[in-house]
């Protein structure tokens, strides 16, 4: 009778094992997924800052393209034009102008 109970307990003991081995693995599992979730998305914010760095540091098309109608325009005296200082830096910058007024 202490046997057969004993028999029964270790039994039951075995079974909760097995499955704290299966939730343990799945628990692994489920940490790998993280990490590789946690990796794409600093991959995926480190993108998005250069992206933005890239478009803040580039001058718009716009700009590009008033300051080379204005230049095309005006000559010599399109500083007066040209008021805004990002449209200067694009010159002095990206198009390699001096324009020192």
């Amino acid at each position: 009778m202490l046997l057969k109970e004993f028999l029964k307990e270790h039994n039951a003991f075995l079974e909760e094992q097995k499955k704290v081995q299966k939730l343990e693995g799945a628990l692994a599992t489920v940490n790998e997924r993280l990490k590789e979730q946690d990796a794409k998305i600093e991959r995926d914010q480190r993108r998005d800052r250069e992206k933005s760095y890239r478009a803040a540091s580039s001058p718009s098309p716009l700009t590009v393209q008033r300051v080379l109608e204005a230049l095309k325009f005006w000559g010599a005296h399109a500083c007066s034009v040209l008021a805004t200082p990002k449209a200067f830096a694009s010159c002095e910058l990206f198009w390699g102008l001096n324009l020192t007024c």
